[in-house]
C-alpha cells in the first residue's frame, strides 16, 4: 500500500497541472457546498428511490469494496491519483487506511462532509432482530445499517446522488 505525499515534482508542467486541478477541486467544492444547502425533501425522496439498487449492491460488497466506493464516489478521491483529498487535513495519508464502513472516525468524516446541518440525524433503533441505526433528513428516512458506519455510508450515497444531479443540471 503506497502512501501519498502532498509534494510537487517541481517542473512547469507539473505546476500548471497542479494549479488547474486545484481550481477544479475548488470549483466543485464550492458548487457542492452551495447545492448541499439547497437539497429538498423531494430531492431526497427521489434519490433514495433511485439509489435503492446501488444500496442493495453496496450491502453485498466486501468492506474493502465499500470503502473504495465511498472514498472515490462520495469523497472524491480519484482512483489513480496520489494527491491528498480535500477532506483530509493530514500531510501523509495511506489510501487503503481510510475505512468509512468500518471505522467510526472515518465514517464521521464522511458524515461531516455530507451533513445537512440542523436537518440530519443519526438515530439508534431497535427491532426484533436487534439494534440498528437509521439516518433521517427531517422526517424522511434516508438509510439504515447494522452499524452507524453503514448507515452513514448509505446516507452518503443518497446525498451524493442528489448533489451530482443538481451540479450536472446546473
Amino acid at each position: 500500500m503506497a502512501c501519498a505525499k502532498n509534494v510537487m515534482k517541481g517542473g512547469p508542467i507539473d505546476k500548471i497541472m497542479d494549479t488547474n486541478i486545484q481550481k477544479q477541486i475548488e470549483a466543485y467544492e464550492l458548487a457542492r457546498s452551495k447545492y448541499l444547502k439547497k437539497i429538498t425533501k423531494e430531492d431526497l425522496r427521489n434519490s433514495r428511490l433511485l439509489c435503492e439498487p446501488q444500496i442493495l449492491r453496496f450491502d453485498k460488497m466486501t468492506s474493502e469494496e465499500r470503502d473504495h466506493v465511498i472514498t472515490t464516489e462520495v469523497m472524491g478521491w480519484e482512483p489513480h491519483t496520489f494527491e491528498v483529498p480535500a477532506f483530509l487535513s493530514h500531510e501523509h495519508y495511506c489510501r487503503g487506511s481510510f475505512k468509512p464502513s468500518q471505522d467510526m472516525n472515518h465514517a464521521l468524516q464522511v458524515f461531516e462532509y455530507t451533513l445537512i446541518a440542523d436537518k440530519t440525524r443519526l438515530v439508534p433503533c431497535g427491532s426484533g432482530a436487534g439494534l440498528f441505526w437509521s439516518i433521517y433528513y427531517e422526517d424522511i428516512y434516508i438509510g439504515a445499517g447494522k452499524t452507524p458506519q453503514m448507515a452513514i455510508c448509505k446516507y452518503a450515497l443518497v446525498i451524493n446522488d442528489v448533489l451530482l444531479y443538481k451540479i450536472n443540471a446546473a
